[in-house]
């Protein structure tokens, strides 16, 4: 993660992702590139928190619906957003070194100092690590290591 000191906290720039029923909040170093919205390929036999693949960078990387990924019901269906992010692998040798989530809101920029966080209470579901509060805002932190695993799962092994 980028951290800048201060003198009285250590800041992390920050990215907030806003999707359909929450907020998720992911490091600035993780989001490779924001996209605007286009329809990914269907990618057959995929399971429904994969919406497809996108071609990228010379690259062909599969698009996730994190809410459907983190078992959430959401009323609308298929995932559509306004805009895509891509996010770098954290974790080494999970599969594609890309993937792209579906965001139906505008990201946005945010520098996050431990100070500012209060943990939420509550249960927090699939592919989620944390709910934490900052201002009156209620922030997801996702599992990266997780989502990547489900990555690694579209594609079979290498022979």
């Amino acid at each position: 993660m980028l951290a800048i000191e201060t003198e009285d906290a250590t800041e992390v720039s920050c990215v907030i992702l806003p999707l359909r029923t929450l907020l998720l909040v992911v490091p600035a170093v993780c989001v490779a590139e924001v996209l605007p919205w286009r329809s990914p390929e269907p990618l057959p036999g995929a399971p429904r928190w994969c919406v497809g693949t996108l071609s990228w960078h010379g690259a062909v990387i599969p698009v996730l619906d994190h809410e459907t990924v983190a078992g959430l019901e959401v009323a609308t269906t298929p995932a559509t957003g306004r805009c895509l992010a891509v996010i770098n692998r954290t974790t080494p040798d999970a599969g594609c070194p890309f993937y792209a989530l579906v965001v139906p809101g505008i990201p946005r920029l945010v520098q996050v100092a431990q100070v500012d966080l209060s943990a939420e209470r509550g249960a927090e579901a699939r592919a989620e690590l944390l709910r934490v509060r900052v201002g009156t805002e209620l922030l997801v932190i996702p599992d990266l290591a997780m989502l990547e695993q489900c990555v690694a799962e579209l594609s079979p092994p290498a022979p």
